[in-house]
């Protein structure tokens, strides 16, 4: 299955091997929350529409979604490119948590209203 090696100088193959387990229980579960969200978020865009506007409501958001995915994958190609995946870790950090904590904040605002209700 694995390689053999002859002295134990440039074999690292029980620390290599453990490091992909790790990236293929990230990839899975990556992988899991991305279709929870998209299965949710399609249910809830399309219950939000009028049926008549549902095929064209999600074909507009299926054609967004599409055209963010590209793009974000060829400017992540740039980025580690010129870069490293630090940067580009770096980068997404910089995008998701303003994004998260206003999120945080809106979600805490909504139930006070509610609480006060």
């Amino acid at each position: 299955m694995g390689a053999r090696c002859g002295d134990d100088s440039g074999c690292v193959e029980r620390g290599e091997a453990a490091a992909h387990d790790s990236t293929r229980l990230g990839l899975l579960l990556l992988g899991l929350g991305w279709c929870c969200t998209l299965v949710a978020g399609s249910t809830l865009l399309s219950e939000s529409l009028p049926l008549a506007d549902r095929p064209n409501g999600q074909g507009a958001a299926d054609l967004a979604m599409g055209v963010a995915g590209a793009s974000g994958g060829i400017l992540a190609g740039v980025v580690v490119g010129f870069g490293s995946y630090a940067l580009l870790t770096l980068c997404a950090a910089v995008i998701v948590v303003p994004v998260m904590a206003f999120a945080i904040r809106t979600s805490n605002a909504a139930r006070a209203v509610g609480q006060a209700n």
